[in-house]
């Protein structure tokens, strides 16, 4: 009896590592997967290994002979609705890389393109003197003159005068006839509303920091990078020869090879050819 038994538990311990799992799921329609079926193809175009999948999709126990799990996949794998669903998905994903390709070459064009001046621009705009009667030095009201006024008596100074009058409008273009700025104006760096971007300014746009005396600075994307990427990405560089016909001559002698070179000969000419 312990002998009968014995050779029961031998045979249950060889039939755990020789069968793998059963499709358990109720019997579909013809044509349909079933559950385990549908994710054994799944599993097999995301990881490409049919043996990976069957495992992934049927639970198999651990100690299962890998033959035995190859041998079943293979099956599973050769079924007409299996092989449809597992192009179908991988012919999906081949979409959805080309999709990200094709974002990724769109994303690289717009920031080689893109205009900084939509986010930071230098100006010039008008001087004090500009439009200030007869050229004077022109205030922008009454406060700031006052303003000035009471600076000037506290460092003891003489009081500044008003009569290039009020008005001043920092915002107006240089006059071309000033005679204090020769119509150059003066500069003005004016920094977009980042939140404000579109378009390509948005993606050029790479963040912002600010020091402690308060300057602003600006981060844009290599505009000159992301050119020589799209240049790639086209293949424009694979095919450019700035040689001049001289040295390309003389490549060309040098990869000309007699009919019985041998092998050891052809490899040092290739590395006299590339260097």
């Amino acid at each position: 009896m312990r002998y009968a038994l014995g050779v029961m538990e031998t045979a249950r311990g060889v039939l755990a590592l020789t069968e793998p799992a059963v499709d358990d799921d109720a019997a579909q329609a013809d044509g349909e997967l079933t559950g385990r079926q549908a994710a054994f193809a799944a599993a097999w175009a995301k990881t490409g290994n049919r043996a990976a999948a069957y495992r992934i999709a049927y639970n198999v126990r651990p100690h299962t002979v890998p033959a035995t799990v190859w041998a079943a996949a293979s099956r599973l794998a050769a079924l007409p609705k299996v092989e449809a669903r597992y192009k179908e998905l991988c012919q999906q994903a081949t979409l959805e890389t080309l999709m990200s390709v094709r974002e990724f070459f769109q994303w690289q064009v717009d920031v080689a393109t893109a205009d900084p001046n939509e986010i930071v621009r230098v100006v010039a705009r008008c001087c004090r003197h500009c439009y200030g009667t007869r050229g004077k030095y022109q205030w922008r009201d009454e406060d700031e003159y006052i303003k000035a006024c009471v600076e000037a008596i506290d460092a003891k100074a003489a009081p500044p005068l008003d009569d290039g009058g009020y008005g001043f409008n920092g915002a107006l273009e240089p006059n071309p006839i000033c005679a204090h700025c020769y119509g150059a104006g003066v500069e003005q760096t004016i920094i977009a509303d980042t939140t404000k971007l579109t378009g390509k300014a948005r993606k050029l746009y790479a963040g912002a920091k600010q020091d402690r005396f308060g300057a602003i600075e600006v981060k844009l994307h290599d505009q000159q990078k992301a050119a020589d990427m799209v240049g790639r990405m086209l293949g424009a560089f694979k095919d450019l020869d700035l040689r001049t016909p001289e040295e390309r001559e003389r490549a060309m002698q040098r990869a000309q090879l007699p009919a019985n070179v041998t092998a050891e000969d052809a490899a040092k000419a290739y590395l006299t050819l590339i260097n």
